[in-house]
C-alpha cells in the first residue's frame, strides 16, 4: 500500500497516542492535533488522504470542524469517533457534517482499520490490491510503478509523488501551496516554479497517451486532475 496520510484530531492524549501509534504500525503516515483550530491549520496546508476525528472536542466540535472544510471544497474522506451513538448524532455527522463513517467508543484497532481501508476503497484511494486509479492512470504501489492505458510509464521520484497526490484527490482543485507541502514537505525549499516545471513534465509525460489535459489549470485557484466517468470519458 502506498503511504496515506491521515490527520487525526482527538483532544483525549492517552487515545490520540493509542490510535497514532496503530496507524504508523498499518503503514499510515500520521499528523496529530488536539483541537480544531491545530487540525484546521495542518488540513489548510497540507493534504492529506483521510481525517479522523473526534466529536467532542475543547473548542469547535468535530462536526462543525468538517463541516467549515467541506464548505470550502475539501473532499478528503473523514470518520468520525465518538462516545455519542444517538442515531440523531450519526444523521448530523454524516448528513449534515459530510462524514463518510462514524466509529463508536469504545472501538477496537481491528474494527477501526477495517473501517479505514473500507472507507479508503469506496472514495477510490486505494483498491482491494492496494492500487490507487483515476480513469486510465493507475499507481502500483506493490511494484512501484505508474500504468498508463496498460503501458508502464517511467517517472522520476518527484513526479511520481506529484502524481499520487493528483491520484488521491481527482477532481479536487488543489492549491499550489498545499501541492508543494505535500510533495516537498512544508519547509522543503521547492517554489510555484518549481511546481510548475513538474506539472509540465507530467502533462509531458501523459501526451503521448492523449492525456496532455488531464491535469488543468484552475486560474488563481490550483491544479486539478480531471475524473474519468464509467464510461471512461474524462468530466
Amino acid at each position: 500500500m502506498a503511504s496515506l496520510k491521515i490527520l487525526l484530531l482527538e483532544d483525549d492524549p492517552p487515545l490520540r497516542q493509542a490510535v497514532a501509534g496503530l496507524l504508523e504500525e498499518a503503514g499510515y503516515r500520521v499528523t496529530c492535533a488536539e483541537d480544531a483550530y491545530e487540525a484546521e491549520a495542518y488540513a489548510l496546508g497540507e493534504l492529506y488522504d483521510l481525517y479522523l476525528v473526534d466529536v467532542v472536542l475543547p473548542d469547535v466540535d468535530g462536526f462543525t470542524f468538517l463541516r467549515r472544510l467541506r464548505e470550502r471544497g475539501d473532499q478528503t474522506p473523514a470518520i468520525f469517533l465518538t462516545a455519542r451513538d444517538q442515531v440523531e448524532d450519526r444523521v448530523r455527522g454524516l448528513s449534515v457534517a459530510g462524514g463518510d463513517d462514524y466509529v463508536v467508543k469504545p472501538f477496537s484497532g481491528e474494527e477501526l482499520l477495517a473501517r479505514i481501508a473500507a472507507v479508503l476503497r469506496r472514495s477510490g484511494k486505494v483498491d482491494l490490491h492496494g492500487t490507487l486509479g483515476v480513469g486510465p492512470i493507475r499507481f502500483d504501489s506493490a511494484r512501484r510503478r505508474v500504468v498508463v492505458r496498460g503501458t508502464p510509464v517511467e517517472l522520476t521520484p518527484t513526479e511520481e509523488r506529484l502524481l499520487l497526490t493528483f491520484l488521491r484527490h481527482p477532481g479536487e482543485v488543489l492549491p499550489r501551496e498545499r501541492l508543494i507541502a505535500s510533495v516537498w514537505g512544508v519547509e522543503g525549499e521547492a517554489d510555484e516554479r518549481s511546481l510548475e516545471l513538474y506539472i509540465h513534465y507530467l502533462r509531458k509525460k501523459l501526451k503521448p497517451f492523449g492525456l496532455e489535459g488531464a491535469i488543468e489549470t484552475v486560474r488563481g485557484r490550483g491544479y486539478r486532475l480531471v475524473r474519468w466517468d464509467e464510461e471512461g470519458q474524462s468530466s
